[in-house]
């Protein structure tokens, strides 16, 4: 099964889209803290990332640059 990490801090917006994918069958896992988000994401190895821009640490645009320099795992940037 897929795994997809949604990395969102709006309540609402992760939910739902939590919901959404899983009725499709996907594997959802949602960060509810943003101090270790590089950490979070070697750990859980998701195929794919849902990523907000605004966040309340850094920004996406951040966590891109960090990421991509450790994984080419595809981005949705929100």
């Amino acid at each position: 099964m897929n795994k997809i990490l949604i990395i969102e801090d709006d309540l609402k917006l992760k939910k739902y889209m939590q919901e959404y994918l899983n009725a499709y069958d996907y594997n959802t896992i949602l960060l509810n803290d943003f101090e270790n988000v590089i950490e979070d994401v070697q750990h859980i190895e998701p195929n794919i990332i849902i990523l907000d821009i605004n966040l309340p640490t850094f920004d996406g645009f951040y966590f891109l640059k960090i990421i991509r320099n450790k994984s080419n795992v595809p981005v949705i940037i929100v």
